[in-house]
This record gives structure tokens, C-alpha cells and sequence, in this order.
């Protein structure tokens, strides 16, 4: 059963059982039909890069009907005893469109367990734009609970959605009982293709995490606990609840070690942390502390059908303009997630998932006013379109006097030159540069080797040569050399330099017979290719030195005070496979979005914007990290 808590001089538990309810009616069923088929097929069709997936949905699958589980499940509720009472009040039975919700369901009293429910709600999930599923778990791993999961994800990898687990306070939830859940979750689960992932670690969020002292979490999420999943095949990001003020908070995230905090709450002002006037500063002190920070926003909230002592509780929806308050106020605290309360938690009011005009003999419902049903999932996708649009906009520049000593330096990864079997590696790097000052040959971004002593060329940099040339060059087998480029000599100019490279050859294209190996281009136009490597495969720099931007490392620890460079970089990724025209094209104008979740890339940075940590900067798939070494200068954009 969930467990929620209210709070007024303390947190109230909210208690959500499997209760009964009726079948939809036939009138409400067709109504759907007529009005959303043909939309919701097409959303079908929409893509992944449509969606984000910094951005969650809470999602809860514990409906039933009769069909599918010989009961209407959770469509009912006891009235919750209030202030000065101790039995509840009366129960509402969920017959007869009689439910427990403020709000009517447009699908009508689905089952959770129903393929083609699922499917729908995936296609809002599409529609609304965001890119993961956050599940509300309870540990029922005795009921249907796993069958439901497994059904989910399945569908949900259709749609290129993600999930994750919102761990809810299970019976006997402590800190040996949640280091068990999250193993089975990982063991049963990580490997399927719609697992998330961030930085390549599972997240869960853990609702009412202060029922465990931080001292017990600490067991688990502290290096060295006593029952530690860090540095395991377990490890993971935990994300706690952040209830009070900053007198308090604080030390209770840092000592129980969770990787960050969300706020959960739509009832704007409810507890501190969901009172959205106090983001930016959680967020300043988040980023301080080097913690994720994923505020919790919602549409509104009413829950007086269960809790009908609970008005003060309420958040009228207002129009939609309480949604676009609420969600205002996270993209201005700057956070790298945001989280959404919720996709369906009809209880609480707080879905936006379709709700219908209907009315019983018992209640007449709220609905959306003039607004469509679809309304609060297009709003969604208006929020989820703006956050990623403030990401990607500049608030910084980044310069890098590489002729004095600066450079930034990625540290070292197998993984950013080697791309597969040799003789079959395909690859693509593209980058925003503007230069300001170069030596006759400068270093914009290198993982190359050249040992003159044992003749081998390794791996590849992008370059500019005598001022005068922007150029690919890439290291080869038998001391050879591949360097397509284009003529620049611009200075004080952002040009958009990308060059891919596939040994297979290129969409098959050849020149002469031969096929085309590497293509570069300049403002996502065309300027040069290049046929077979006449010097033999493309070779990976197999020597540990790490990736420099405006610099060259020279061997192994250490840099040479040549191949220097002077200039700005921004929204730089490299990826493990060849790049067509129109994708460059479009991730140059940013009509793709580059979030980190993409299969094939291998790293990102946008530097657009102040680090918390010059020495720290993370990249966009939360697996490398970058420090700015040396003579450098961040100039705030207006």
C-alpha cells in the first residue's frame, strides 16, 4: 500500500490500499476512442530524440478492473481519518463511478497490468516529451508486481522510453532491505534496454527517505558502510527526499550520503523543499556540495475525496497557470533534472494524464475546464521543450590561452580513440571552435601520438595548420597519415568543424574507384573526403594520455610546448559511429538535442556555462571529467 505524508506541524501518513471500482462505461470508452485514436497512433510514431531524459514522470501502476484482475484494485479508498478522529469515516467503494479521485480518468478505470493501457500511456509519455518512467516500487515481489515491471519496460523500449524505480516505504524498508531490492531491481532488470541510466549508474528516487536515519543510509551509501554498495556492481545514484529548511536539511543529505535529493510534493509551499521560491538556493547549495538536485514539479493538487479535512491542501490548477508557475521556477533555478508529480496519481489529484467531464450519483468530477483533456501533456511538452532550449543556450564563454600553458585536459579513456575491430572503426567528432592566436600548427582537440623513434602515428586530432587550415588529421598504421580539411584562417569567428570517419566506407560513396573514408565539414557543409588509408588502418592511441583541447600531450606525462592554440570551444561530442549530413546539420542548429543518453556517444561538453568545479567538469553522459588547466577565462553572456 503507498504511503504518503502530509505535513502540518509533522508529516501525516497517507495510506493508498487495493480498493474496488467499476467498469468504464460504454460512453466514456467511446468518447476516448472517437477523440484520441488517430492521435495518440500517431504519437506512436514520433521518435527518441523527441524526448529528454533529464526529465521524469512519476508513474504509478497499481490499477486494476476486472478483466485483467478479477477486482478493480486502487480505484477506491477509505476516507482517511482527520485531526481528533481515529476510525475512518466511510469508504469509497469504486462501483458505479464512484472513485476515489477528485478527477475522472479518460481512459476509465484501467488496469495497470492491461498492454494496450500501457501502450497509451507510453504514447503520453512520447507526447508529452518526457524520457523516463519513474515506477513506483513497493517490493511485492510475491504478487504481480514483477510481471507488470517486465511488461513495462518492454513496451516502454518500444517508444525509446527509459525507467527507473521510485522506491516507496515497503514494509521493513531499512537500509539491508533496500541494498537487496535495488540488487534484484539491478540484477532482474539492468540489463533490459529501457533500464536507466545515468552516468551509467541506476537512479532510484526514495520516497519518505527520513523514515531511516542517515546514519543507517550511511551503512549502505558511504564508501566504507558496513554494507556499502559503492564501488559494486550495485552502485548506484539514491535520491532522497528533502523536507525541511536549510538549518536542517543539509546535514541530513550529507550524512546519509545520498548522491542528490528531489522534492516530490505538487503542493507548492507544502514543505520546504517543495515550495518552489527555495530551488535556487537548494540548487546553489547542490551544486557546492556536488549533489543532483531534481525538483519536483505538478499541475496542481486535491485529494478531498479521501482526506475531505485536507482544503488547505489544495492547489487549484488555475488554468494551467499553476503548472506554469511551478515549472517556471525550476528552470530558473538552473537544475540539471526535473521530475514531475505526476504522470497518474489520480488519488492525489496530481496527473496529468487526460481526465473526462463525468459525473455519478455520487460525485460529479473536475475536469480541465475549457482546456482539452490532452491539455497538461502538450503543456508538458511545451516545459520539457523550453528546459532543453535553457541548456543548450549560452550563459558563458570558455577561453583557452593555450599559448600561454592553458588547455583543458579530459583525462585519459580507451574508449576515446578506439571505436571497434581495427580496420572496421567508425567515428564522428564535431565541436564549435572560435580561434584567437595560433602557433604555425595548433592542437584544437587531440588524442594523437607521434613517436618518430619507433615510426607509429596514433590516433586522430583535429587541427589548424599555418593558420590557414582546419584539418582531420588521422594516425595510421606504417607511419601514414590521413588529413582532409578545408582552408580557414579566420580569427574571432565560430565556425562548426566536424569530420567523420568510417573504414567500412562512407554510405558506400567512392572517388576513383576507391571508397570514402573520411568526411569533413565546415558549418555543416561539405569541404573535403578522402579515399582508403594508403598508409594502412586507422590506429588507436593505445598509450594513456588523455584527451587535451588547445594543447598536445607529449608521451606519456607530460606536454609539449608546441602545437599550441588560443580560443573558444563550446558543445563538443564525439561518437562511436559515422555521422550523415543531415544529423550534423541538425545538431549543429540544435534541432537535435544532445542529452548524453544517446547509445553512441562516447563524451560531450557543451561549456556554456560557469562550473561549479573547474577541476570537476562533468560531461554530458556523467562519465568523464574535465579539468581546465592553466591560463584560461569564463566571460558571463548578457
Amino acid at each position: 500500500m503507498k504511503t504518503k505524508q502530509l505535513l502540518g506541524s509533522q508529516i501525516l501518513l497517507l495510506l493508498s490500499t487495493f480498493l474496488i471500482s467499476c467498469n468504464k462505461t460504454l460512453e466514456i470508452q467511446e468518447k476516448y476512442e472517437a477523440t484520441n485514436k488517430s492521435l495518440m497512433l500517431k504519437n506512436a510514431t514520433l521518435v527518441a530524440e523527441n524526448l529528454d531524459y533529464n526529465t521524469f514522470g512519476f508513474y504509478y501502476n497499481w490499477y486494476g478492473n476486472a478483466e485483467f484482475d478479477n477486482g478493480y484494485f486502487h480505484w477506491g479508498h477509505d476516507i482517511l481519518p482527520g485531526p481528533g478522529q481515529t476510525t475512518s469515516p466511510g469508504y469509497i467503494p469504486g462501483t458505479n463511478g464512484d472513485i476515489a479521485a477528485n478527477f475522472y480518468p479518460q481512459l476509465g478505470t484501467y488496469s495497470s497490468k492491461d498492454p494496450v493501457t500501457i501502450r497509451k500511456h507510453m504514447e503520453m509519455f512520447v507526447r508529452a516529451g518526457v524520457g523516463v518512467v519513474a515506477l513506483s516500487w513497493w517490493n511485492e515481489l510475491g504478487t504481480s508486481e514483477p510481471e507488470k515491471i517486465a511488461s513495462l519496460l518492454n513496451i516502454a523500449n518500444e517508444y525509446g522510453l527509459k525507467v527507473c524505480f521510485h522506491i516507496e516505504p515497503f514494509g521493513g524498508r531499512n537500509a539491508a532491505t533496500m541494498k537487496t531490492g535495488m540488487s534484484q531491481l539491478i540484477d532482474n532488470y539492468g540489463n533490459h534496454p529501457a533500464f536507466y541510466r545515468l552516468g551509467g549508474k541506476p537512479v532510484f528516487f526514495i520516497y519518505d527517505s527520513y523514515l531511516t536515519s542517515p546514519s543507517e543510509w550511511a551503512t549502505l551509501l558511504s564508501p566504507n558502510g558496513s554494507q556499502t554498495i559503492r564501488n559494486t556492481p550495485y552502485d548506484a545514484l539514491v535520491i532522497g527526499l528533502w523536507l525541511e529548511g536549510m538549518n536542517t536539511q543539509p546535514a541530513i543529505i550529507l550524512n546519509a550520503n545520498f548522491d542528490g535529493f528531489y522534492t516530490y510534493f505538487a503542493a507548492d509551499g507544502f514543505t520546504y523543499g517543495a515550495t518552489s521560491a527555495n530551488w535556487a538556493a537548494m540548487q546553489t547549495w547542490a551544486q557546492q556540495n556536488n549533489k543532483l538536485f531534481i525538483p519536483s514539479v505538478g499541475p496542481g493538487y486535491i485529494d478531498t475525496r479521501i482526506r475531505p479535512w485536507n482544503t488547505a491542501t489544495t492547489r487549484n490548477r488555475n488554468n494551467g497557470q499553476y503548472y506554469d508557475n511551478m515549472y517556471q521556477k525550476a528552470l530558473d533555478a538552473g537544475t540539471e533534472l526535473i521530475s514531475i508529480t505526476s504522470f497518474n496519481e489520480w488519488h492525489e489529484g496530481s496527473q496529468i494524464e487526460p481526465a473526462t467531464p463525468f459525473s455519478s450519483s455520487a460525485f460529479t468530477y473536475l475536469d480541465y475546464g475549457n482546456l482539452s483533456p490532452e491539455y497538461y501533456l502538450d503543456r508538458t511538452a511545451y516545459w520539457v521543450s523550453r528546459f532543453v532550449q535553457k541548456k543548450q543556450q549560452a550563459s558563458a564563454e570558455l577561453y583557452v590561452n593555450g599559448r600561454n600553458g592553458g588547455y583543458i585536459d579530459f583525462g585519459y579513456s580507451p574508449n576515446y580513440s578506439n571505436f571497434g575491430v581495427e580496420g572496421k572503426q567508425a567515428f564522428t567528432v564535431e565541436l564549435w571552435l572560435k580561434m584567437k592566436y595560433t602557433e604555425s600548427f595548433g592542437s584544437i582537440i587531440s588524442c594523437f601520438n607521434e613517436d618518430s623513434q619507433t615510426q607509429t602515428r596514433k590516433g586522430w586530432v583535429v587541427n589548424n595548420f599555418n593558420n590557414a587550415r582546419l584539418r582531420m588529421t588521422l594516425g595510421l598504421k606504417n607511419w601514414g597519415l590521413l588529413e582532409p580539411g578545408f582552408d580557414f584562417s579566420s580569427t574571432e569567428q565560430w565556425v562548426h568543424f566536424a569530420a567523420v570517419v568510417d573504414e567500412n566506407g562512407i554510405n558506400g560513396e567512392q572517388i576513383n574507384g576507391k571508397p570514402v573514408v573520411v568526411k569533413v565539414y565546415q558549418n555543416g557543409i561539405l569541404k573535403d573526403q578522402s579515399t582508403s588509408f594508403d598508409g594502412g588502418n586507422y590506429l588507436s592511441n593505445y598509450l594513456q594520455t588523455p584527451m587535451i583541447a588547445f594543447g598536445q600531450p607529449a608521451g606519456v606525462g607530460g606536454m609539449t610546448s608546441n602545437w599550441r592554440l588560443s580560443g573558444y570551444i563550446k558543445d563538443f561530442h564525439l561518437w562511436k559511429s559515422a555521422k550523415s549530413a543531415d544529423v550534423i546539420q541538425k545538431i549543429m542548429n540544435k534541432e537535435i538535442d544532445v542529452t548524453g543518453f544517446e547509445p553512441d556517444l562516447v563524451c560531450g561538453w557543451r561549456f556554456n556555462a560557469i562550473p561549479s568545479n573547474n577541476q570537476d567538469i562533468k560531461d554530458l553522459t556523467k562519465q568523464y571529467s574535465a579539468k581546465i588547466v592553466g591560463d584560461h577565462q569564463w566571460t558571463t553572456l548578457n
